[in-house]
């Protein structure tokens, strides 16, 4: 007797669903049969590996949300008031000596930085008068050189590649998305000129000439294998000629996760629903060719690499940028410690009030607070 479709999408063990192939009494995997094993593995831990990344960066910038991003905007106000205060003991220059006042300088240019990443956008006029008296240059100016300073020391290391990128058109006003934008086609650029540098002669060796023609013969094939799959389930699924409500929404469910998974080339999910099916008729997938087989076997390969591709561009992604400045690099991300953050900034906001609520106290306690803070600049480790 056939199971209907509503058992085929109950929970079962996973010898059952698994679409690893089992070794037969006296009888070892060919080849063919052990690296579909292997790739069915792999792709089966890269997905988990995907969505728990993904779950877990999500998780991290909720948090940032709720948490930390308030603690931030309460930062920099106290940052801007702190750095006001300095700045108009800083313009009283028969206070201090004169290597005083540079390392008070020096302390109110580390703040204007702390200020602009915070805000991530452009001083007001305040503070480009302020950044001018302290720096000793216009704020920008000082941008753009920076900006041409890491256009230059790119181009360089492009062409010690031996590669010729145009990055003329980054601009210091760019947002978070189109520098991701810009990135993004740098890379594409990269691909296509070392593509262009590996090129092979114009006149192909025998060997060259067969394995392309083997290639697009695999590809052909591959194609053709999973339209072949598609239509057999597409003829099982279909929930038009269901009388029974519940298994008909039960179809529609299937059809939409086989429609997906035939227009994305995701093999690895069209074998499970494949394999459902068989289960479903009694047929063993032990009894799969091996050029079938080898078949699956090249679209696994390139499934893995694209899953791999996934979870580097996920961290990567401009959307989880609120992050980056409690990692090292982006592959850290996944690491951090939100809650670590969260008493961090609580600690460094209960600091600077008392700082600020020092200096903003009578002249003589605001002076003697700021005397403190030049002299623990001076003798920093």
């Amino acid at each position: 007797m056939k199971t209907s479709v509503s058992e085929m999408k109950k929970p079962v063990s996973d010898a059952s669903t698994s679409l690893i192939i089992s070794k037969q009494q006296k009888q070892a995997l060919s080849k063919e049969q052990q690296t579909f094993n292997r790739l069915i593995k792999k792709i089966e831990k890269l997905q988990a590996e995907l969505e728990k990344s993904a779950h877990t960066l999500q998780q991290k910038l909720d948090f940032y949300g709720k948490h930390i991003y308030p603690l931030e905007q309460r930062e920099l106000v106290l940052l801007k008031e702190l750095t006001r205060c300095l700045y108009q003991f800083f313009r009283e220059s028969h206070l201090f000596s004169r290597n005083d006042k540079a390392i008070l300088g020096e302390i109110i240019s580390m703040q204007l930085h702390n200020i602009l990443h915070l805000e991530q956008t452009e001083p007001d006029d305040e503070f480009k008068e302020i950044f001018r008296a302290v720096e000793k240059r216009d704020y920008d100016e000082a941008a753009e050189e920076e900006l041409d300073l890491m256009k230059e020391e790119m181009a360089s290391m492009f062409e010690g590649m031996g590669v010729d990128l145009n990055i003329d058109d980054m601009d210091r006003k760019m947002t978070e998305e189109e520098i991701f934008q810009k990135i993004t086609e740098l890379k594409e650029q990269f691909r296509k000129n070392a593509e262009r540098n590996d090129a092979p002669p114009r006149r192909k060796t025998k060997k060259q000439l067969e394995k392309e023609a083997n290639e697009k013969k695999l590809e052909e094939a591959r194609a053709k294998s999973i339209n072949s799959i598609y239509k057999q389930l597409v003829k099982i699924f279909h929930p038009d000629l269901e009388q029974d409500p519940d298994i008909r929404l039960e179809k529609e469910e299937l059809m939409k996760k086989l429609t997906t998974s035939y227009k994305s080339g995701d093999l690895h999910t069209l074998l499970k629903l494949e394999l459902q099916w068989i289960q479903q008729e009694g047929i063993n997938v032990d009894k799969l060719t091996d050029d079938k087989l080898a078949l699956y076997n090249e679209s696994l390969k390139q499934q893995a690499n694209d899953l791999e591709g996934e979870i580097n561009q996920l961290l990567h992604h401009p959307r989880y940028q609120p992050l980056y400045q409690f990692a090292a690099s982006p592959n850290q991300l996944l690491y951090i410690s939100v809650n670590d953050i969260k008493r961090q900034k609580k600690s460094l906001l209960g600091s600077l009030s008392q700082s600020l609520q020092a200096l903003q106290g009578n002249a003589n306690r605001a002076l003697a607070e700021i005397r403190e803070v030049i002299y623990t600049f001076k003798n920093r480790g």
